[in-house]
């Protein structure tokens, strides 16, 4: 066999590896995606609830908890975009997500926004007007949820 036919088999076979480890990568990335995101949301729902719990008299009010509990929301909030990658589908998103881009970002920015508004009013106003920040970003973070999630 001449030494150009063996060339050109030995560069195809290292692309179909490459291919393949590609795909493989791509997939664990978009699995580990998937997994970190639903611990971020579950996370987060935790906090808001946290908040709602010491906000209605259920817990004591602690506003330097509360304030940690709606920063971490802030936080997790304007890094979560990065956890959607296309590709990254999950058993309960759905795939409308990545068919309208703009509605997500829009919704999402809205929680940011939310979150941003929950911090000041922690820490300038009372509990009960802290309770009413946080029952308006629950309700933007299900809004989302029934457009995007099963």
């Amino acid at each position: 066999m001449p030494s150009s036919v063996k060339l050109f088999f030995f560069s195809v076979s290292i692309l179909g590896i490459a291919t393949i480890s590609f795909a493989d990568a791509q997939a664990t990335s978009a699995d580990d995606c998937s997994k970190e995101r639903a611990k971020l949301m579950k996370d987060m729902d935790a906090a808001v609830a946290n908040i709602g719990q010491q906000t209605s008299g259920l817990f004591p009010y602690e506003k330097k908890r509360v304030l940690a509990k709606a920063e971490f929301i802030e936080k997790t909030l304007d890094d979560i975009d990065k956890l959607f990658p296309k590709g990254s589908e999950s058993t309960s998103t759905k795939k409308n997500i990545w068919k309208k881009p703009k509605k997500f970002q829009k919704m999402l920015d809205k929680a940011r926004s939310l979150a941003g508004k929950l911090i000041k009013t922690i820490k300038k106003k009372d509990k009960y007007a802290v309770a009413k920040v946080n029952k308006s970003l629950f309700k933007a973070c299900g809004n989302c949820h029934a457009e995007f999630r099963q």
